[in-house]
């Protein structure tokens, strides 16, 4: 008897045009709709799957860009196609039960694979180290106690928030609107903090964002109980699959509709105007999903259902939006493991910051680098030197693919490839780091992908200080009678693949009546 799985992957086959870009033409005319959704990224797709369902529901997906999958982009560079660039999103924890259900039912556990990146070396103000606890001297102005705590092999950083959480629990301490940077520096010196940032790999988690969030999203996210998964072949088969699901429930895709007015019908639902390639094209439905990021509702404070709505307002404003950076870089060989090293990764105060070695194709012998993951003011360090001539063979992003040999989408072949100065800068960095001589062979072609460029304008979100998560939450399930918006960004899972689907269930629960999906 076929699976689930199987009976998707053949509808995906007559419906193979739909999941390469661009997928649909912009259309003109008026389509009548029970519900629009607005935003093709997980939650939006998710929202659609789960949605057409049901016979007769009439669901139509309007996307302002040119693909599916919003921050989930994954790309095979040629003769690398047992490897995969997590552009975007790339790894799953074990807690993520939406992300593991759809994966189980619809990609395939047997693609889960461990995500098996360990930190084999620190280059951080100027010093090599292979772990921190065997370096004799910390280049940081630590206190003996921290030094202690470092040398036997315990996080300070893991240590300074479970000593935080104490002491809230205890009444010592108050959170209430705090940033957590705020707070660290309180409680730590500044060197303490500069560390403790350093060695995370990651700016933005200790930024100002809301310090009682803040703590239990680390405690959460980063705790060392956690598991972390890849899927072989690339996140993005996640919002393929569900594509092909809401597809062969009948469902309709619209690309390059960018969602420009909102107004309400005198009678009953709303007006939809998209702006197209042709023009603009208006769209009605009793109910509307604005499955967007906090970026994308800039044009739309103004629009009639919205205006003059300082509650809700307040809500887009009510996270902060942090942007991530990837520069990947493909060789011809792998350089690495005749070096004696392995698969991993180097973490460096350098403007890089995280250096993975990602893999070798099993076919080819050619290697894959992620040779930058950068945030917070790194970005632009890196946007500075991200224009000019293009490294590299013009003409390798139209044989690079995606999942299951899918063309790329022309934005992304236009946006891709990075330039001769950062790859250049990159790997310079990248060999300083590894504390290796010129002596390596050069790439040969080189993505860079920032998420804080539009039409994105973040790669994930983080709630603002003074934020009340819950109620936020809930007002934004339905601001408007009719309206409904789900998001990452206002979830109980930022920064995950798994907190759009969560955002998008928890709403289709408590507004449409579904069954949780798990």
């Amino acid at each position: 008897m076929p699976t689930r799985r199987t009976f998707l992957n053949q509808a995906g086959a007559a419906t193979a045009f739909a999941l390469s870009a661009p997928l649909v033409q912009a259309q003109t005319g008026t389509t009548d709709l029970d519900i629009a959704i607005v935003g093709g990224g997980v939650a939006g797709l998710f929202c659609s799957m789960r949605l057409s369902e049901a016979p007769g529901t009439r669901v139509g997906v309007f996307e302002a860009t040119d693909r599916l999958g919003g921050r989930l982009l994954s790309l095979h560079f040629p003769n690398l196609t047992t490897q995969t660039a997590e552009i975007g999103g790339m790894r799953l924890r074990h807690t993520d039960k939406h992300a593991l259900k759809v994966v189980d039912d619809m990609v395939g556990r047997e693609k889960l694979q461990d995500f098996a990146y360990p930190i084999t070396g620190y280059y951080l103000r100027g010093q090599h180290f292979s772990e921190l606890s065997q370096a004799k001297v910390v280049p940081y102005g630590l206190s003996d106690q921290e030094r202690a705590i470092i040398a036997g092999g315990e996080d300070l950083l893991t240590h300074v928030i479970d000593d935080l959480n104490k002491r809230v629990s205890e009444g010592a301490l108050s959170l209430k609107d705090t940033g957590l940077w705020e707070l660290l520096l309180q409680q730590r010196s500044r060197e303490t903090y500069n560390f403790m940032r350093d060695v995370l790999g990651y700016n933005s988690p200790l930024s100002n964002w809301d310090s009682k969030t803040a703590i239990s999203w680390f405690e959460r996210d980063f705790a060392y109980k956690t598991k972390y998964f890849k899927l072989d072949g690339g996140l993005e088969q996640i919002p393929k699959a569900i594509t092909r699901a809401y597809m062969s429930n009948g469902g309709t895709l619209h690309l390059e509709h960018k969602l420009v007015d909102l107004r309400r019908r005198a009678d009953t639902g709303f007006d939809l105007t998209f702006q197209t390639e042709t023009g603009r094209t208006k769209v009605s439905a009793a109910r509307v999903i604005l499955a967007i990021p906090p970026n994308a509702f800039s044009s739309l404070l103004n629009t009639q259902v919205f205006s003059d709505n300082a509650r809700f307002a307040r809500a887009v404003e009510s996270v902060h939006k942090v942007p991530l950076a990837k520069v990947h870089l493909a060789f011809d060989q792998d350089w690495w493991t005749p070096r004696n090293l392995s698969v991993g990764r180097i973490i460096t105060d350098l403007p890089a910051r995280q250096i993975y070695r990602w893999g070798v194709d099993n076919t080819s012998g050619h290697a894959l680098l992620m040779a930058s993951y950068h945030d917070g003011e790194m970005i632009e360090y890196w946007e500075a030197l991200s224009e000019g001539q293009t490294f590299g063979a013009h003409d390798w992003i139209n044989q690079a693919t995606g999942p299951g040999g899918d063309p790329i989408a022309p934005s992304m072949r236009k946006l891709l490839p990075a330039s001769d100065k950062l790859v250049n800068e990159v790997w310079s960095q990248a060999r300083k780091s590894h504390d290796l001589g010129d002596d390596l062979p050069e790439p040969v072609a080189a993505t860079y992908q920032n998420w804080g460029r539009e039409p994105w304008g973040a790669a994930y979100h983080l709630w603002g200080i003074g934020a009340n998560p819950k109620d936020i939450i809930d007002y934004m399930q339905e601001p408007v009678p009719g309206i409904h918006i789900c998001n990452e960004a206002w979830s109980v899972s930022q920064g995950w693949t798994n907190g759009a689907m969560q955002s998008a269930d928890s709403l289709l629960v408590a507004k449409f009546e579904k069954e949780p999906f798990v």
